[in-house]
């Protein structure tokens, strides 16, 4: 079985614009593409859209080998086109980070939805979450991984205030696409406790922007001075509200903010 991730690819659907900016979306731990669909319609009146899966989760089979950040990105580059905007969520924010870095010929702008680029504490970002939550759940997982999955997903959308609905939604889309490779669960858990891209961003040339929820619990929106602080053209915004899944609980503001970041940076058209 091949080993490449699963991706889709969708035209602009704006007849008014010529020439649309590609634009690739990553979505977080445990999850897959599916949870862009909501905002789909917005985003395709304006950008050419590549949805992947990433390795291990979704549609995506589990690639062999290593399983960390390196390799995600390298897996994720070989389906992503050679020049877009990307947008990425939770892990998704890592991997395009990363990829960014890396990789600055195919990245043109670097969006981030309740992402880091270091999501625990360490010298100068003493406001990150304790790396022992998320070694808990990986404790969990070893015992119960369905049930430490279910309970990761409902902690991202605690004190959202739409949190019913966000639930709701991420419980019906979690095994839509069939059930992740708990090898895909276990490492990408400890991609998040370990990776520290901050002096990546510090090194970033392109225009970023960091979306973070006013009221998430894994990343806290006091950490909006600290990123901000670590790049110039990085900008930060505070969805107010939302928790850790914003594009599901206030798709209004972050399109808002997508288009904002694109009219600054891009030429564009605004979104619907």
């Amino acid at each position: 079985m091949s080993s490449v991730p699963y991706y889709d690819q969708f035209d602009c659907t704006n007849p008014s614009l010529k020439d649309a900016k590609n634009l690739v979306l990553l979505h977080g731990w445990g999850l897959h593409s599916g949870l862009w669909d909501g905002v789909m319609p917005e985003l395709l009146q304006q950008f050419n859209v590549t949805v992947i899966d990433l390795p291990g989760m979704g549609r995506s089979p589990l690639p062999q080998g290593e399983y960390d950040l390196e390799s995600l990105s390298c897996q994720v580059l070989r389906v992503a086109p050679d020049n877009a905007i990307w947008l990425g969520w939770s892990l998704g924010g890592l991997v395009a980070l990363k990829i960014a870095t890396d990789y600055p010929g195919r990245v043109a702008g670097l969006v981030n939805v309740a992402s880091l680029p270091a999501y625990c504490k360490a010298d100068g970002w003493p406001d990150a979450m304790s790396p022992q939550l998320l070694d808990g759940f990986v404790e969990m997982m070893a015992e119960d991984w369905e049930g430490a999955l279910i309970r990761f997903l409902a902690f991202q959308c605690k004190d959202s205030e739409t949190y019913g609905d966000d639930v709701s939604q991420l419980q019906e889309a979690l095994f839509f696409h069939g059930q992740p490779a708990q090898k895909a669960l276990r490492q990408g858990l400890k991609v998040l406790r370990d990776t520290d891209l901050r002096l990546a961003l510090q090194s970033l040339s392109i225009p970023s922007l960091y979306l973070l929820g006013q009221n998430d619990n894994i990343i806290s929106s006091e950490m909006a001075a600290s990123v901000a602080a670590l790049n110039d053209n990085c900008s930060v915004g505070i969805v107010t509200g939302a928790s850790h899944a914003p594009f599901l609980s206030h798709p209004k503001k972050c399109l808002a903010a997508l288009d904002d970041f694109v009219s600054e940076h891009f030429v564009s058209e605004p979104l619907a």
